[in-house]
């Protein structure tokens, strides 16, 4: 079962129903298995969920927290710096981007243990998006620039892609998916050759996630309007196995949802 990794999933509440902070999804049978209301929303902001370590990291608006990837609950609270622009976890570290000049942000990579940088690179920026897959960290600017920074920030590599609207990538076998969501397109980059494999019509209100499972990570293309998650072929880009979970529920608890005694924030500014 993939442990409440697939998506945050906020819905607005009304009158008296309880925001559901997030969901956990089966992913063999589609449906939701868990709803947890704790107050730490993610305001379906894309990205804001990694399994790095044994523990599920969630980006809210002024923090990360730390969750038990079986029950999730809340374990370890973190703080940002306010000049963060992006961040993800992989390769065993944390990954947070600033702003460093018009066209150029610094990424540094924290120690998870202390806290601690331990190294700082610059690459193109301001940094949309970012992902770890295939031994790299990957980076996207809106306006389509993609590069790939080698785990000890070393070296970095960097191409122009077609994306214009950039929002989102997942690297997977090889290949990096570039959401041009604006634009309905996805964009499969091929960084052997340097040039763009194939690119995809996005369904209507679509967007791409990262799915991981026990082996591998997937591609998936997720609809928040129609409630579907559409698995791609990471390298041919096919759709296969799709799973739609219908409406959310909003109004009532789960037997098993859980409400922390901590409150996050409310503000809907990004990360």
């Amino acid at each position: 079962m993939v442990a409440a990794i697939v998506v945050t999933v906020v819905v607005a509440s009304s009158g008296r129903a309880a925001t559901i902070t997030m969901i956990k999804i089966d992913p063999t049978t589609g449906r939701i298995t868990e709803t947890i209301v704790d107050g730490y929303y993610s305001h379906h902001h894309q990205g804001s969920l990694w399994d790095q370590n044994g523990t599920i990291w969630q980006a809210t608006a002024t923090q990360v927290v730390g969750r038990d990837p079986v029950t999730g609950t809340v374990r370890i609270p973190l703080s940002l710096d306010p000049e963060i622009e992006n961040g993800t976890f992989g390769l065993g570290f944390g990954w947070a981007s600033t702003p460093k000049t018009d066209d150029t942000s610094t990424v540094e990579k924290v120690d998870l243990v202390s806290g601690s940088v331990v190294a700082r690179v610059d690459v193109p920026g301001p940094v949309r998006s970012r992902a770890t897959g295939d031994g790299s960290l990957w980076t996207v600017t809106e306006a389509g620039v993609l590069a790939r920074v080698d785990p000890n920030l070393q070296h970095v590599k960097v191409w122009q892609t077609s994306a214009t609207a950039a929002s989102a990538l997942v690297p997977e076998a090889g290949y990096v998916w570039i959401c041009d969501c604006d634009h309905g397109r996805i964009v499969q980059f091929d960084p052997r050759t340097g040039r763009e494999s194939r690119v995809l019509d996005l369904p209507e209100h679509g967007l791409i996630v990262s799915v991981a499972t026990p082996t591998t990570d997937t591609v998936w293309v997720l609809d928040p309007q129609g409630s579907t998650l559409t698995q791609l072929d990471p390298k041919t880009g096919r759709p296969s196995s799709r799973s739609g979970w219908g409406a959310i529920p909003s109004r009532q608890r789960s037997p098993s949802a859980r409400s922390g005694s901590r409150q996050g924030p409310t503000s809907t500014r990004s990360i």
